[in-house]
């Protein structure tokens, strides 16, 4: 569940539809890139400022620990998928060390006809 966070810009709360946002708009998130981050702390109190700072620092430490478990995950996931992949390529290269010798023969003739068959059928 997301929950509401203050723009990075203009400070006013926003339901973010992405995890890693920091803008509330497209024209905030133009103000950010030519530099105007936390441009809203100039009109409020020092007191506050120094909370507001405060609260920013802490949900950016907040997006960089989700995007580094993201990053995780996916690292997890994709290790997961080498580890299947090799799995079933042991297992073949062992069934085919298996077969004898007439049984590998007559495999390979069986794959030659349904190449065969398949080749007539496209042509």
């Amino acid at each position: 569940m997301r929950l509401p966070i203050a723009c990075r810009v203009c400070g006013q709360r926003f339901m973010p539809s992405r995890f890693d946002a920091l803008t509330c708009s497209s024209t905030c998130r133009q103000r950010l890139h030519r530099g105007g981050d936390g441009a809203f702390l100039a009109e409020l109190p020092r007191a506050e400022q120094a909370l507001m700072r405060r609260l920013l620092k802490a949900s950016a430490l907040n997006r960089a620990l989700l995007r580094h478990a993201s990053a995780s995950e996916r690292s997890k996931r994709a290790a997961k998928r080498e580890r299947l992949r090799d799995d079933v390529a042991r297992e073949v290269v062992h069934d085919w060390l298996a077969l004898s010798d007439d049984a590998f023969e007559a495999l390979v003739a069986a794959l030659r006809e349904i190449r065969a068959k398949q080749a007539e059928e496209r042509g």
